[in-house]
């Protein structure tokens, strides 16, 4: 079994704060000492019950204890018609090297 954290989850607007696309951000915590060479991660986004959409996000160089930060835009994805208020992000590790 694989021991991550995941802090500061934000569903953003735009990269840069520019743009109308879905911007996710956080940080993934490795609480073992073993280093990965890449970690994927899958980034739920929910809006009460409903699955607004989904992606998968590749962290690279994660080593032992290490916290690292992660971004991944969906430019398929327009922030003012598929982001509401209440809407949460939820991520879970699929498989890490």
């Amino acid at each position: 079994m694989y021991r991550f954290n995941f802090y500061r989850l934000e569903i953003r607007k735009g990269q840069y704060g520019k743009g109308n696309q879905v911007c996710i951000r956080g940080e993934i915590q490795n609480c073992s000492p073993r280093p990965y060479n890449a970690v994927s991660l899958r980034a739920i986004l929910r809006h009460e019950s409903k699955i607004v959409a989904n992606t998968v996000i590749v962290v690279n160089g994660l080593e032992g204890g290490a916290t690292k930060a992660f971004s991944k835009s969906i430019d398929e994805l327009e922030y003012d018609q598929a982001i509401s208020p209440g809407t949460k992000c939820e991520c879970q590790v699929e498989t890490a090297y």
